[in-house]
């Protein structure tokens, strides 16, 4: 009793404590109908979606727990960790057979729901009402009912009507918050009523499910109502639409396509008067608006769209975004078509987006995905006709759509591959230089390699300085590049640049910073030869800028410099240290200067452009795949190449 007056206290403060509503004694007198095991501190959101809409609305009190339910949805909380097939079956037994039952972390399995649905017909007989007594207030058809000020608002005999900003809401356990003598005449005219309204459900969809009871689909434009004592004509009676919460009045159905004694057809009022995508009761009324059925059933208008959307799966084919469409389909017709779109941050990955009218959609659309612009023969779509079906609950459908193809494999002995890159890099020139023989200093930037047509011909400049040593300073003077050849090394191919000897290639000074003693030797100048060993790891290659091909990622640049100085070198060993100096000085400016130019993407998207024509000339598709074998080179391609 003390628990009770305490749950009481917490009411109208609008609290409710789960420690409190275990001594109450609605829970207290049937503990066997409890959800299960509790949890004292812990509220677990319970959920019971039933097979049809539940016969009964609001509030629904079972074996001591609390239910509302709306729709096909009842819902409470309470401290019970684990869902109980007795509770279950409990409620079934009130509002319907039940198809999802329990919270987020756990709900019964099919054998347990099986049992919850043990004994529960397929569906609940209603009670044959009384006759209804009060007299409300007439609402004119066609309109709405107009406000009033205080709480005399105007409403359905029978029916709850609270004054403006009234809660209508009630909590999980018990209708805490609710008004009880609201809850009492709205529970009234479902049983007083002489009429009753069964079902509701659109127009071209009146199937049955397993049950033998009708579906219940949103009213798109046709509202199909069925029951019994209707009426075999309106006889001035009307169609009226009530809110959800509070069950006042709306609007009127005019458009009234047929009436018989247990069937009504009647047309959606516009969008501005029931606007779409939200529940409505329906009821019938007389002329003076009195209430003549139950006020317990839904419907519900469709939303004005609905979408679909998904990833898209492309293995094994090189289709992009402009190369994919999905179409929606309705029997041979194209209600929508829409192109795949690229996933931002992943160039490879796809998605599609389509919004269809309600109108449309609710009839239900078969997705048919196809390619354009592009054939990857052998390929086929996983699912290539989807039927998606969409209705109130499930506006915002998720269909994801696979195409597979095959592949095949060629072997390139490495030799045609050197021969293929000997070609690419055939044209190239090469020039170093940092010596201005006018004034004798460096030359900055008059350095440059300028590619081959076939590697796109452009020219990239770079910079060496002057190596010091220490009041000695060895210049580069106009070498250039005199052949290219390469070999395979390896997994690896080598491509080795060997530069003219003619003439001395490095001029030395000294004191040109002010005078030395060590000058009174001089800076001999330096013969040398010079060539520059590049390794390229050949790689499947794409970037922006270059659909995938065959180009190098890593690379290795070796120079080998052979330098002999003039013959004061001979004399002085000091001189001839400093040019060995010299020559392990210029091998690592060289290399960091080729390393700077080579080991960038635009080179690698030259390549890659060069060596593309090639690949389509031995009829390889999109690569997948590139490693060596032995001394073959192994392509792993798709065969997509006859529409690119």
């Amino acid at each position: 009793m003390n628990g009770l007056i305490l749950l009481k206290k917490l009411t109208r403060a609008g609290m409710v404590m789960t420690t409190a509503l275990l001594f109450t004694p609605a829970y207290a007198a049937s503990p066997q109908l409890l959800p299960a095991q509790v949890k004292p501190g812990l509220a677990y959101q319970y959920v019971a979606e039933t097979l049809v809409v539940a016969s009964r609305q609001g509030v629904v009190k079972v074996g001591g727990i609390n239910w509302q339910c709306a729709a096909a949805r009842c819902t409470t909380s309470g401290p019970w960790a684990k869902p109980g097939v007795s509770a279950c079956q409990a409620l079934a037994k009130v509002v319907g057979r039940i198809k999802v039952y329990g919270h987020a972390t756990q709900k019964l399995n099919t054998a347990d729901l099986s049992q919850c649905n043990s004994g529960v017909g397929a569906s609940i007989r209603p009670v044959m009402p009384q006759k209804a007594q009060a007299k409300p207030q007439f609402v004119a058809p066609g309109t709405t009912t107009p406000r009033t000020s205080g709480t005399n608002r105007p409403g359905i005999s029978g029916v709850n009507t609270l004054r403006p900003g009234a809660a209508a809401t009630a909590s999980a356990h018990g209708g805490l918050g609710a008004p009880r003598a609201s809850q009492q005449v709205t529970q009234r005219a479902n049983a007083t009523s002489t009429a009753k309204i069964m079902s509701i459900g659109r127009i071209g969809d009146y199937s049955t499910n397993n049950t033998g009871v009708p579906y219940e689909s949103c009213v798109l434009r046709d509202v199909l109502v069925t029951g019994y004592n209707f009426g075999a004509v309106s006889n001035g009676n009307r169609l009226m639409a009530l809110s959800m919460e509070t069950k006042t009045p709306l609007y009127a159905f005019n458009n009234i396509t047929s009436w018989s004694d247990g069937r009504i057809v009647a047309r959606l009022p516009g969008t501005r008067e029931i606007p779409p995508g939200q529940f409505y009761v329906l009821a019938i009324v007389d002329k003076s608006g009195k209430a003549l059925t139950n006020t317990n059933q839904i419907m519900k208008v469709c939303p004005l769209e609905v979408k679909v959307s998904g990833d898209i799966h492309i293995t094994n084919c090189g289709a992009g975004p402009n190369n994919v469409r999905v179409n929606a389909y309705q029997g041979n017709n194209i209600v929508r078509t829409v192109a795949a779109q690229s996933v931002t941050g992943n160039d490879l990955a796809l998605r599609y987006e389509m919004t269809l009218p309600s109108s449309t959609a609710m009839l239900g659309i078969e997705l048919r995905p196809a390619l354009y612009g592009i054939t990857c023969t052998g390929g086929n779509w996983v699912q290539d006709r989807v039927a998606v079906r969409f209705d109130f609950d499930h506006r915002n459908a998720t269909q994801p759509l696979d195409f597979r193809v095959g592949t095949r494999t060629l072997r390139m002995p490495m030799a045609n591959v050197s021969n293929l890159m000997r070609n690419a890099f055939a044209g190239t020139a090469i020039h170093i230089n940092n010596y201005d023989p006018v004034t004798q200093r460096a030359k900055a930037n008059d350095s440059f390699v300028r590619l081959s047509k076939a590697l796109g011909g452009a020219e990239y400049g770079f910079n060496i300085p002057p190596v010091e040593n220490g009041p000695r300073k060895y210049y580069i003077n106009d070498i250039n590049l005199q052949s290219i050849t390469v070999r395979p090394q390896g997994s690896e191919l080598k491509v080795t640049a060997t530069f003219e000897s003619d003439g001395m290639e490095f001029r030395g000074t000294c004191g040109q910073d002010g005078d030395n003693v060590e000058c009174a030797a001089g800076a001999p100048d330096v013969q040398a030869n010079i060539s520059v060993d590049i390794y390229f790891n050949l790689v499947r290659y794409f970037s922006h800028a270059v659909p995938i091909t065959l180009s190098y990622s890593s690379v290795r640049v070796v120079p080998q410099v052979d330098a002999q100085a003039d013959g004061l070198c001979l004399a002085l060993d000091f001189l001839c240290s400093a040019v060995n100096d010299y020559r392990s000085q210029i091998r690592n400016v060289i290399q960091s200067s080729f390393m700077s130019l080579l080991d960038t993407t635009t080179v690698r998207d030259d390549v890659g452009r060069a060596l593309a024509p090639t690949l389509r000339d031995l009829n390889v598709g999109t690569l997948t795949s590139v490693r060596i074998d032995g001394s073959d080179l192994v392509l792993t391609y798709l065969t997509d190449l006859a529409a690119r």
